[in-house]
């Protein structure tokens, strides 16, 4: 259950700009998933992976990670995350997108907007 925990704080500290803590917790979600064989969960962490690897401006990285993270969701049936993750596939340019930014757990705006009042 950890690597659970890991990857979403992984996903918060990419979108709070901490990318160092950001690679920290993913690197534990990422050795946890391998040692449980948690394929899912694998897929799920590469998906994270691309979007800190695009963070740090690395889109060659943020594609191949996320190129990876889909095949393992094709390999196992789960076609509303292929076709989530193709869609941002197709959205990765060879510049650093600048539009609005990409909330973790695919909140929306007003859902981020309200956690960080709770919060």
């Amino acid at each position: 259950m950890d690597n659970l925990v890991d990857r979403h704080l992984a996903d918060m500290e990419i979108y709070l700009g901490d990318l160092k803590a950001a690679s920290q917790h993913l690197e534990a979600a990422e050795n946890v998933a391998r040692d449980q064989e948690i394929i899912l969960e694998i897929a799920f962490c590469k998906a994270t992976r691309s979007k800190l690897a695009q963070n740090q401006g690395n889109l060659e990285e943020a594609r191949f990670q996320l190129e990876q993270g889909i095949a393992l969701f094709e390999k196992n049936g789960i076609k509303s995350e292929v076709d989530y993750f193709q869609t941002i596939l197709a959205g990765l340019k060879t510049e650093k997108n600048s539009s609005r930014p990409v909330y973790p757990a695919r909140l929306s705006e007003r859902e981020a907007a309200g956690l960080r009042l709770v919060a």
